[in-house]
């Protein structure tokens, strides 16, 4: 349903109003006519109701068409007037023009049937009027605030022609390059651009202009007034016919010179640490070389003397037994067994040395199986009975063969040493998940040691208790700890005196 239009008619004679009323009421709009007849009526009625249009005689008791106009361009200044007289004068018209009337119509049988369409034309053009000025406060606003914008932007703005001149640049791209707004404006950018950029710039100019697929951004440098030289980032826009109908180009221009100073101390740090590193690699390789050769000359020089030991103590054991006294037969024993010990211990570092050096042979394990075996080897058949094992079932996994079996022997050593003292040894052997990881573990029921000494644990050489108590050399949990860090996993433990430990692994 359209809109009705509400139209205030003022005129002092009834047959006129009465004829404007039928005219009205005969048209295809939709028409509500509010009558006045005098002038009081007219202003009470004007100041109370909302009008799209006055209608008004041109000559009316006690006032005129003049002094309506007058009235409704004080109280409603939008409001538009028709004026609807029988005294049809070019002097009137123009008159009533000057003042402010929208249209003039005779009112007269003939002429008065047009009155429809004039209301519409007059209503049409006022809203044509009322959306150009809409258009123009919007336009002033958006140039206000594109002003605002412009100048007040931390970036530099250029607005560039499609001859690659500069139109307009704001206050941040002036300060970046050292030069005033009118030695920019009105020049080619790529004056101000680095030498070795400008064809790049201008491929970049010329994709943006024929609307092709280019680069969200361009690296580029400036040269300032001053020679130095000004990298930046810039990102474009094509706008059409906005400066005098012309096209142009807004072009964004960040200020990058400082991260790339930054880039390039970070590539001369990286340059130096990674000359640093190879000297670092050749000097460690030079070093376990170096200590190759020390670890085979101690084990031969060593070995030698050892041989000689043990032999001459069996000589004097086997030749000399009748002139040896109990406490000669006692030393020579113990010479014989710190003999064994040095040994040993020869082997193990040697052990530990070829740990680092050898290639991995990573292939599948069956865990279950390999524990089986080594237990078979380390448990006598005359300590079965005082030995309680519990294995679970124990998952796959893959490493080199050789050096996982050497874990499993040195834990289960050590869980067999350690518990030997009690009256049942308890040995636990299984699985759980640790921060989401599948854990190998070996409990036992041992002597157990303090956590606070845990950090020395797998260390060489490191020992909680006298070899008096326990055999051993001191280097077995380092060799586990190596072994494991070498598959890039890791080892722990948990432990309290006199209540065993658990020895907690970690396979990729």
């Amino acid at each position: 349903m359209e809109k009705m239009i509400r139209i205030l008619h003022v005129d002092d004679s009834l047959h006129d109003r009465q004829l404007v009323a039928d005219t009205l009421r005969n048209a295809a709009d939709q028409f509500d006519l509010v009558e006045a007849d005098n002038r009081t009526t007219f202003e009470d009625r004007l100041k109370e109701v909302e009008f799209d249009l006055v209608l008004s005689d041109f000559n009316i008791f006690g006032f005129d068409g003049l002094q309506v106009l007058e009235i409704v361009r004080i109280v409603k200044p939008d409001l538009p007037v028709v004026i609807v007289t029988g005294t049809g004068s070019e002097e009137i018209a123009i008159e009533a023009m000057k003042r402010g009337a929208a249209d003039y119509v005779i009112k007269s049988v003939h002429h008065i049937q047009g009155l429809p369409t004039v209301i519409r034309k007059v209503l049409d053009n006022k809203r044509i009027q009322r959306e150009h000025r809409d258009a123009i406060i919007a336009l002033h606003e958006s140039e206000a605030l594109f002003r605002a914008a412009f100048e007040s932007a931390a970036i530099g703005v250029v607005l560039v022609g499609l001859d690659g001149c500069m139109l307009k640049v704001n206050d941040a791209f002036c300060r970046m390059i050292g030069y005033s707004r009118s030695e920019l404006e009105m020049h080619h950018f790529n004056e101000v651009s680095h030498p070795d950029d400008r064809d790049k710039s201008l491929d970049y100019l010329k994709g943006v202009i024929q609307e092709e697929p280019v680069a969200a951004i361009l690296e580029k440098r400036y040269i300032r007034k001053d020679k130095e030289v000004v990298w930046a980032i810039i990102s474009t826009g094509l706008v059409k016919k906005a400066i005098q109908g012309q096209d142009y180009i807004v072009t964004y221009v960040q200020n990058i010179s400082q991260r790339k100073r930054y880039e390039a101390e970070l590539l001369e740090i990286n340059e130096t640490l990674e000359q640093r590193v190879r000297q670092r690699t050749l000097d460690l390789q030079l070093a376990v070389r170096e200590l190759e050769s020390f670890s085979y000359s101690v084990s031969h020089d060593l070995r030698a003397p050892m041989r000689a030991i043990e032999g001459f103590s069996h000589i004097l054991a086997e030749d000399y037994t009748i002139a040896l006294d109990e406490e000669g037969k006692r030393l020579i024993g113990l010479i014989s067994r710190n003999v064994t010990q040095m040994n040993r211990l020869i082997d193990s570092l040697l052990s530990l040395a070829i740990i680092g050096r050898e290639e991995l042979k990573i292939v599948p394990i069956d865990m279950g199986q390999m524990v089986s075996s080594v237990l078979d080897e380390l448990v006598l058949p005359a300590d079965r009975p005082r030995i309680e094992i519990n294995l679970s079932d124990l998952p796959s996994a893959q490493g080199d063969q050789v050096l996982i079996r050497q874990v499993w022997v040195n834990l289960l050593s050590n869980a067999l040493k350690y518990s030997s003292r009690q009256d049942r040894s308890e040995i636990g052997i299984g699985t759980l998940q640790s921060d989401g990881q599948l854990t190998y573990f070996v409990r036992d029921n041992g002597i157990g040691f303090d956590l606070e000494k845990a950090d020395k644990l797998f260390s060489p050489f490191q020992r909680f208790h006298s070899i008096r108590e326990y055999e051993g050399t001191g280097i077995g949990l380092a060799t586990v700890d190596r072994i494991i860090r070498r598959h890039g996993g890791r080892i722990w433990a948990t432990s309290e005196p006199g209540q065993g430990a658990t020895f907690y692994f970690v396979l990729p």
